[in-house]
């Protein structure tokens, strides 16, 4: 069955609320009901009814619970993507992305300059879980990672999050957070994926997280942070014969 609703712009109504009318050729007749047909754009006739069509896909830095702000104390705020069709009603994945040092600052719009965020913002990508996107105004993850644990509880706290799979992601000082974080909680990530990491402590702590999921992106070219960062690492976490060994693509 098919829905028939109006868009202003800003929203949908249903348009059996509105009294959109039935014309017959001659004259305007009752006003649309649910039960009616209408003929598609596909050329078929389909059945109305009351429900709401899906919510649209939602990337936002202000204007959300608490106008985004993950940290009252700092003031910090955070970019919340809400994916299509998210109704609150069923739990969903997070995921969790950490800026670059580039992207450190007051002006929220600097999180769209790399990674995640850009791909977003540039393509409108279509993601399929919720995701929470916090800034740091100063300094580097690896020295504010209880800013994580911030921005995780917003996002339990404000949606409704399948806790049993949270994810970490993070891009240069990013990666470096989102390790340190997972070794530092092996419990809290189902996973983590992390790009162009500077140095690291997993060589040493390879056993402790050897079983949590992960995916390393490196680009070989890559002038500011190589691969010598990525190489010991994956493999000492590949000799602790983990449950899932790790994954890497070098690019």
């Amino acid at each position: 069955m098919a829905k028939f609703f109006l868009h202003n712009g800003t929203s949908w109504s249903n348009a059996v609320d509105k009294a959109l009318r039935l014309h017959n050729g001659t004259s305007w007749s009752r006003a649309l009901q649910v039960g009616d047909h209408v003929r598609g754009s596909d050329g078929q006739w389909h059945e109305l009814t009351g429900d709401a069509p899906p919510a649209e896909q939602q990337f936002f830095g202000t204007g959300g619970p608490a106008d985004n702000v993950y940290d009252t104390a700092t003031g910090r705020r955070m970019y919340t993507l809400i994916p299509a069709g998210y109704t609150g009603s069923t739990p969903m994945p997070l995921g969790i992305f950490l800026h670059g040092a580039g992207q450190v600052g007051t002006k929220s719009d600097d999180g769209w300059e790399d990674g995640l965020p850009q791909v977003i913002s540039e393509t409108g990508q279509q993601m399929k879980c919720l995701w929470g996107m916090p800034q740091l105004t100063t300094g580097s993850w690896t020295e504010y990672l209880a800013a994580i644990d911030k921005a995780v509880t917003y996002m339990t706290t404000n949606y409704n999050v399948d806790t049993n799979r949270i994810y970490l992601a993070g891009l240069s000082d990013g990666a470096a957070g989102t390790l340190a974080k997972v070794i530092a909680s092996t419990s809290t990530f189902a996973a983590y994926a992390i790009s162009s990491p500077p140095t690291n402590a997993v060589v040493a702590n390879a056993a402790s997280i050897k079983d949590v999921p992960c995916m390393w992106v490196v680009g070989l070219s890559d002038s500011t942070v190589g691969v010598g960062n990525s190489a010991g690492p994956l493999d000492a976490l590949a000799a602790q014969a983990g449950r899932i060994p790790p994954r890497s693509k070098f690019i």
